[in-house]
């Protein structure tokens, strides 16, 4: 009986437990869209940088210097190119996958405690595909704090050739 208590004890403060972090999308101060939350889609049927603008709050109690992963998950192809942005650099890794920005505390996620900082993300796509990013907040390069879910879908003939998804966010980005 110990046992079965100890493992829901573990569970619960696994699956309810705060890390501190809330991502937002200026304008939209309810939806967290950090780890857990479905992925953040942005679709276009044009060529063009396509971004996201993030607003990373930090309630941990402290300030915060945390380094960022970008994941290209999974269909990404080899010809796009991505950026990261925050702080006062942009960061180009679509060579490395992952990628994690340096320990300089200039390269820093920087966010002071009940305060919050924006992050970007841009990709531009050069051919049709559909691809997930993950976007990784931590104190180290393999130690994350949190995660973004990001899709792109860069499609060729309007987005009404996608079955509708309601869980899913979307932004639409059209000339």
């Amino acid at each position: 009986m110990r046992l079965i208590l100890f493992f829901f004890l573990i569970f619960s403060h696994c699956l309810f437990g705060q890390d501190g972090i809330g991502v937002y999308i200026p304008g939209d101060s309810i939806t967290d869209y950090s780890s857990g939350h479905s992925p953040l889609v942005i679709e276009s049927t044009i060529i063009s940088e396509l971004s996201v603008n993030f607003s990373i709050v930090n309630t941990t109690g402290v300030d915060q210097n945390y380094r960022v992963i970008r994941w290209q998950e999974a269909n990404v192809p080899s010809t796009w190119t991505d950026a990261v942005c925050f702080g006062i650099n942009c960061f180009n890794p679509s060579t490395d996958n992952p990628w994690c920005s340096s320990a300089v505390l200039i390269n820093a996620l920087s966010i002071s405690n009940n305060s919050s900082t924006s992050l970007y993300f841009h990709a531009t796509p050069d051919s049709y595909a559909i691809a997930n990013y993950k976007l990784y907040i931590g104190t180290d390069c393999s130690d994350f704090v949190d995660s973004i879910s990001i899709q792109i879908n860069y499609l060729t003939n309007g987005v009404d050739e996608l079955v509708s998804t309601p869980m899913f966010e979307k932004y639409y980005f059209y000339n």
